[in-house]
C-alpha cells in the first residue's frame, strides 16, 4: 500500500492498494495509523516541514 500527496491538490490523499496480497487488517491498519496522525496534529512537527528534492 502506498499513500501519494500530489503537489497540485495539497489537500487529496492518495492511496494505491494492491489487490492480490492487502489484506483488510492492512487497510485498518493504515486509515486508524491516518487517523492517530490527524488527531495529534504530529504532521506539524518541523522535521516534516522540510522538502526533499524532486528526483
Amino acid at each position: 500500500m502506498r499513500c501519494d500527496r500530489r503537489l497540485s491538490r495539497p489537500y487529496v490523499l492518495r492511496f494505491g492498494f494492491t489487490p492480490l496480497y492487502t489484506r483488510f487488517v492492512d487497510v485498518w491498519d493504515a486509515v486508524e495509523t491516518l487517523h492517530d496522525v490527524l488527531t495529534s496534529e504530529s504532521w506539524r512537527a518541523p522535521e516534516f516541514a522540510a522538502r526533499g528534492a524532486v528526483t
